[in-house]
């Protein structure tokens, strides 16, 4: 599933991409977690993460594209 985000403001555009528990936020149209220059990870047994499932993670990286979009 790939969301791409609005920031036209300065020509950046950010994706934000979800891959099994890992919300990613890159500025590639094709976007995965190894592309990802910000990857939100959700709550796991072994790694623990404020964001319990992957809707609020997906939340949180529109919220910092929001941002990215509003410094540009």
């Amino acid at each position: 599933m790939m969301t791409t985000a609005l920031t036209w403001r300065g020509m950046m555009m950010f994706n934000i991409s979800v891959e099994d528990d890992v919300v990613s936020i890159c500025m590639k149209e094709d976007c995965d977690m190894l592309d990802g220059f910000i990857d939100i990870y959700t709550d796991v047994d072994d790694a623990p993460s404020p964001f319990k499932t992957v809707d609020d993670a997906k939340f949180f990286a529109e919220i910092i594209v929001k941002l990215l979009g509003a410094m540009t």
